[in-house]
């Protein structure tokens, strides 16, 4: 016994295990802290991959309308970090210089606008299950399925080109006696298929940056952002006119 080392006991041990645990939730706040910032520094980094990545699944959301409010999400996540990583700087005087942020912008405006609507209805609707007295939990539910279900067709009437091409094919396929699905068909493909030739050079930019992907990228984003404009509304409208400003001024001023 006198040569044996003294162990602590129970309580000792008890005692050191709840002040460990003390420590480790005083630095909590911090390490989360530190944890949010290096998320939104990555974030800020990759903006522009978050918008080819939100175009991508827009891309897949024309076949698979329930991958909406992925692609909604990501280009209002795409918004936040443009934004942020352009400060006032960036934007303000509009130049020829900054267009090319200020069409981003936009693109990524035009990516969040249906959801936008979809949670306005699902508030409203929400609201209006609630007065019904049918309770809060049942007014929650009804807007979220109204919001989910208000997105998806909201993306759908919403995808570029639509307004440009869908009448036109459903035309063509009339007089050709083509069936309303397969017509249906081949302008969904055609949309993917511009939204891939658009979104194109926003990736290799992204990847590596030099004058002419610059520039591709630029054009790129602003027909991008006419086409999608044109079929979104007053707000989409206002976007593809100042965009179609916004690629002349660049022109004569690049």
């Amino acid at each position: 016994m006198d040569i044996a080392p003294n162990e602590p006991g129970m309580w000792d041990k008890l005692g050191s295990a709840i002040e460990d645990l003390g420590e480790a939730l005083a630095d909590l706040p911090s390490q989360v802290g530190d944890l949010l910032a290096d998320v939104g520094d990555w974030i800020k980094a990759h903006a522009d991959w978050i918008t080819v990545a939100a175009s991508v699944v827009g891309v897949i959301a024309i076949f698979c309308p329930a991958l909406a409010p992925l692609a909604i999400g990501l280009s209002a996540i795409a918004l936040l970090a443009h934004a942020s990583a352009y400060g006032l700087s960036g934007l303000f005087p509009p130049t020829g210089a900054n267009i090319g942020n200020w069409l981003t912008l936009g693109g990524d405006a035009l990516g969040m606008l249906p959801g936008v609507g979809a949670a306005k209805s699902g508030i409203m609707a929400g609201l209006k299950a609630g007065r019904a007295t049918e309770g809060v939990v049942t007014g929650t539910r009804v807007g979220i399925k109204t919001a989910s279900t208000v997105a998806k067709n909201v993306m759908k009437s919403a995808d570029p080109v639509a307004a440009l091409i869908d009448k036109p094919v459903m035309a063509v396929a009339t007089r050709l006696g083509v069936s309303r699905g397969a017509a249906l068909t081949a302008t969904e493909g055609i949309q993917a298929a511009a939204m891939v030739t658009w979104t194109a050079p926003t990736a290799l930019n992204a990847y590596a940056t030099s004058t002419n992907r610059y520039d591709a990228a630029t054009w790129g984003t602003g027909v991008a952002d006419v086409a999608t404009g044109i079929g979104g509304g007053k707000f989409g409208g206002l976007v593809a006119i100042g965009s179609a400003i916004g690629l002349g001024a660049w022109e004569l001023t690049d």
